[in-house]
C-alpha cells in the first residue's frame, strides 16, 4: 500500500541517467578524415574509438553499471518474490466457474 513513483518521473529518470551514463564517450572518439589518406575519398570521414587513451576503466564501470548491476537487481527481486510466495500458507486459490445448465421443459414452450 504504499505509493507509487509516477510513470512519467521513472522514464525522465532513466533518460538522464542515460545520458550521464554516456556522455564521457565522445571523449574516446576520434574523427578521421579519410580524404587526407586516400584521394578518391575527399570529403569521408569516419569516426573511430581512441584505444590509446585509458579507456579500460570507463568501458569497465560501463559493463557494471549496464550489465551486472540490472542482473544482480532481478536476481534479487526474483529471490525476494519466491520467498514471499513460499511463505503463503495454504494451497492457492483456485477459482471454478461453473456452466449453467438449460432446464429442460416437458416439451412445452414458454414464448414471451
Amino acid at each position: 500500500m504504499k505509493p507509487r513513483i509516477p510513470a512519467f518521473v521513472c522514464a525522465t529518470g532513466s533518460w538522464l541517467m542515460a545520458i550521464c551514463i554516456v556522455l564521457p564517450y565522445p571523449i574516446y572518439t576520434t574523427y578521421l578524415d579519410l580524404g587526407k589518406y586516400i584521394g578518391q575519398f575527399q570529403g569521408v570521414g569516419i569516426c573511430a574509438i581512441n584505444l590509446q587513451d585509458d579507456m579500460q576503466e570507463y568501458m569497465r564501470g560501463l559493463f557494471l553499471a549496464m550489465y551486472v548491476l540490472p542482473l544482480a537487481v532481478t536476481a534479487y527481486l526474483y529471490i525476494r518474490m519466491s520467498r514471499k510466495l513460499q511463505t503463503e500458507e495454504g494451497p492457492m486459490p483456485v477459482m471454478m466457474f461453473e456452466g449453467v445448465r438449460p432446464r429442460v421443459s416437458g416439451g412445452s414452450h414458454d414464448f414471451r
